[in-house]
């Protein structure tokens, strides 16, 4: 299973959270910090809703609380397993006694210690994500199915042997934010999303939609 939220549990939860706030890029509005004693559902809500608000860059929020209401964590199940792409979590608490098994199912636990790895780690992957793109809309047509990290992509599996498709979505995403950068039409711009959207399908070949993209899309020079 591939976790979009990590729980760090730490009696200095307020530090930590504020230390990772700081990491991110806060010059970026769309990322958002909530320090709570109870995490409950009116937060829960607003929490769902700057989720589903799209961004021009992936985001996160930084959640820090003491306890939290089982009403609260019922509410964030679906949107803490499958958050929209570019979408992740972080949850800072004291102590994990009032959070549901079926939550913390859903969550990723890290070392505190480890946290400023983890997000460089996810920030250099990013990096490495937004140069694969660039390099694909400023290859020629013939060439750009060629590239190693993008065959990579294509090809890769999960543990059970199905396509992994969680690489083929974060390049869409990718592409989309470099498509509205370099003022692709409009029209081009609905039909990745529309691609994006079909990925969901297991019926989907990724490798069809690399090759429709291939020659959809001009040479960005």
């Amino acid at each position: 299973m591939s976790h979009h939220a990590r729980l760090i549990i730490n009696i200095e939860r307020k530090q930590i959270a504020s230390s990772l706030f700081e990491q991110l890029n806060t010059s970026f509005s769309s990322h958002v910090l909530h320090d709570l004693t109870s995490l409950d559902i009116h937060t829960a809500r607003t929490i769902i809703s700057w989720a589903i608000t799209p961004a021009s860059k992936e985001k996160t929020a930084v959640i820090s609380f003491h306890t939290a209401t089982g009403e609260a964590q019922n509410a964030l199940l679906k949107i803490v397993e499958e958050p929209p792409v570019g979408v992740s979590f972080i949850f800072v608490t004291s102590s994990k006694e009032t959070l549901l098994p079926t939550f913390l199912s859903r969550l990723s636990l890290i070392d505190d210690e480890d946290t400023l790895e983890t997000n460089t780690s996810s920030q250099k992957a990013s990096d490495q994500m937004s140069s694969l793109v660039e390099l694909f809309l400023t290859t020629d047509t013939t060439e750009r199915l060629k590239n190693k990290e993008l065959l990579s992509i294509m090809e890769q599996e999960t543990e059970d042997g199905k396509k992994d498709r969680e690489g083929a979505k974060r390049f869409l995403f990718t592409l989309l934010q470099k498509m509205k950068l370099y003022h692709y039409p409009h029209t081009h711009i609905e039909e990745v999303i529309n691609l994006s959207s079909a990925l969901s399908s297991p019926s989907t070949s990724i490798k069809y939609i690399f090759e429709y993209l291939s020659f959809l899309l001009a040479v960005k020079k």
